[in-house]
């Protein structure tokens, strides 16, 4: 669940942004065609459906793949048709939806992230296709259109690359912490069953480990584990 509320919080923190980027006193050249009217409407959406994966977060409903598949495909979805309402690619607003397949890679295992991409890189075509066909004014460009599509495959294999390399480090950690685990057991039971007196302390002087015969010496009422040795 740990990644699904960072997952919301971003996409809470994008709404923001968004909103802050498509208010009236700031002037970006980019946005030159931006059908106002309906970016809003769009972001209204947005913001609707995000708060909506909030609440479905927190009574963790549906499941958890199911979530963040839903949440990946809604962004696909709605930065497609943002970019469409503000202009079509040369707005800049096509690396919102590398951003969400890097997401969708790093929360999901195994081919999923290759299909966020995929539907990502259609997406993307579809409009410049629509663009060209319906909006003699907008500019459009296949090529560019294609070169986002790399991009977003490139995106989606370098995150799973990378999602697979923590998953392999964090599963060498646990099996290095049975390790040690299972030799510090293993030393203390060869201590406690030695008859010579062995006193065990750290470096603060603290009595980590005394076994039974060292208890037998100096009394067992007298030292215990934790004892200062100063």
């Amino acid at each position: 669940r740990g990644g699904l509320r960072w997952l919301f919080l971003f996409r809470l923190l994008l709404v923001v942004g968004l909103v802050l980027a498509f208010s009236p006193t700031v002037i970006d050249p980019a946005l030159g065609h931006t059908e106002t009217e309906l970016a809003w409407k769009i972001l209204v959406l947005y913001a609707l459906l995000v708060l909506a994966s909030g609440l479905g977060l927190s009574v963790e409903r549906p499941r958890r793949a199911t979530q963040v598949q839903l949440a990946i495909l809604i962004d696909i979805l709605t930065f497609t048709t943002l970019m469409h309402a503000v202009g079509g690619i040369a707005s800049g607003l096509g690396i919102l939806l590398a951003v969400s397949v890097a997401a969708g890679a790093l929360l999901m295992v195994g081919r999923l992230s290759i299909i966020f991409a995929s539907i990502a890189s259609i997406a993307v075509i579809v409009q410049q296709i629509y663009a060209s066909l319906f909006s003699a004014d907008m500019p459009t460009s296949l090529t560019q259109a294609g070169f986002l599509g790399l991009l977003y495959f490139a995106v989606a294999l370098l995150s799973h690359v990378l999602y697979r390399r923590v998953r392999s480090a964090e599963a060498l950690a646990a099996r290095r912490k049975v390790d040690i685990d299972d030799l510090s057991k293993l030393n203390d039971f060869v201590i406690r069953s030695i008859g010579t007196g062995i006193l065990v302390a750290d470096g603060e002087r603290r009595l980590r480990l005394i076994n039974a015969a060292a208890l037998d010496l100096i009394g067992a009422d007298r030292v215990r584990a934790g004892t200062s040795l100063r």
